[in-house]
């Protein structure tokens, strides 16, 4: 986990792109409304849109790949992505 003091800096200085999305949980696989962020370094994945807590944090030089799914409306999918890293 990253100090808080380092993770409010990246977001002031770098932040790109934030919203929500839907994140299915490791163990469940249940869907979670999340809140993500974007910066240059990093994707963080947030409880909420306070930005207090951070759920999941993702170096992007540690992805290895990015999948992005089409919004399928006859079947009601909406539109997502997977991404892999390295741990």
């Amino acid at each position: 986990t990253m100090e808080p003091q380092i993770v409010e800096n990246e977001l002031r200085k770098h932040k790109i792109k934030e919203g929500m999305v839907y994140q299915r949980t490791k163990f469940l696989q249940e869907w979670q409304e999340r809140w993500m962020v974007i910066t240059f370094n990093y994707i963080y994945i947030f409880a909420n849109k306070t930005l207090k807590e951070v759920t999941d944090c993702y170096d992007l030089k540690d992805v290895t790949s990015y999948k992005s799914f089409v919004r399928k409306e006859h079947d009601m999918i909406p539109a997502g992505f997977k991404i892999t890293y390295d741990d």
